[in-house]
C-alpha cells in the first residue's frame, strides 16, 4: 500500500481518481477476495474494477497489457498496476 500511495503522489493524484486497479501477484495473501479488491477497500474505493492477475513471472506484463488496452479502448483513464 505504501508503494501505491507513493506512486499516486508522484503522479499528482489521489486514490479517489482511480478508474481501475490491476494487481499482479504470484503469491496472494488470500485466494478470495482478490488482492486488487482488498487494496481498493483500503483506499476506500467503491464501484471500480479491482482484480488480480496470477500468471507467475509474466503476471506483471499481462497486468500492464490489460491496463494499456483498457486505456486505449477508452474504458478507463487512470489505472493503477501493482506487482507483488
Amino acid at each position: 500500500m505504501v508503494a501505491s500511495c507513493r506512486a499516486l503522489e508522484a503522479a499528482g493524484m489521489g486514490a479517489h481518481q482511480l478508474d481501475c486497479i490491476v494487481f499482479a501477484t504470484q503469491t496472494p495473501d488470500y485466494y478470495s477476495p482478490a488482492s486488487g479488491c482488498l487494496l481498493a477497500a483500503k483506499f476506500g474505493l467503491v464501484g471500480i474494477p479491482a482484480f488480480e492477475v496470477r500468471s507467475q513471472c509474466t503476471g506483471f506484463l499481462y497486468a500492464l497489457a490489460i491496463a494499456d488496452h483498457s486505456v486505449r479502448l477508452g474504458a478507463h483513464a487512470r489505472v493503477l498496476v501493482i506487482r507483488w
